[in-house]
């Protein structure tokens, strides 16, 4: 597994404890990785972008439960709102910018919360 991939894993516990079909936020957000409706939109429009056929398919109302969409959606956001810190792994910029909501994340002292967090996760993922 790449580095972005086991930052994914580590989300997931964090944000639904693993579960796929978690709704939180009030219903606002959902899924594995806890993804709002304008997150899916920015992300869907990035694949559609990058000529990504996908971005026609997908339907936020049933795909953000699937765990391997919701990850493809996260990646397609990183990419628009994160692209150096995606090509270089750089794993705290992403989490953050996750967790903040891509472009003002910097302007959310929470996300750094977050990151500790996923970086606790990531920890215990090297111990095993």
């Amino acid at each position: 597994m790449t580095a972005i991939d086991l930052l994914l894993a580590a989300m997931v516990l964090v944000e639904s404890s693993g579960d796929d079909d978690a709704i939180g936020d009030d219903g606002s957000s959902r899924g594995p990785l806890q993804i709002g409706r304008l997150y899916w939109t920015d992300a869907v429009d990035q694949l559609a972008k990058e000529g990504n056929p996908i971005a026609e398919a997908l339907d936020y109302e049933v795909d953000v439960f699937n765990r391997r969409l919701s990850m493809l959606i996260v990646k397609a956001y990183w990419r628009k709102w994160a692209p150096r810190a995606y090509e270089s792994g750089d794993l705290e910029v992403l989490a953050r910018c996750h967790n903040g909501g891509g472009p003002r994340w910097r302007e959310k002292p929470a996300t750094l919360h977050y990151w500790r967090k996923v970086k606790a996760e990531l920890d215990k993922q090297k111990r095993r």
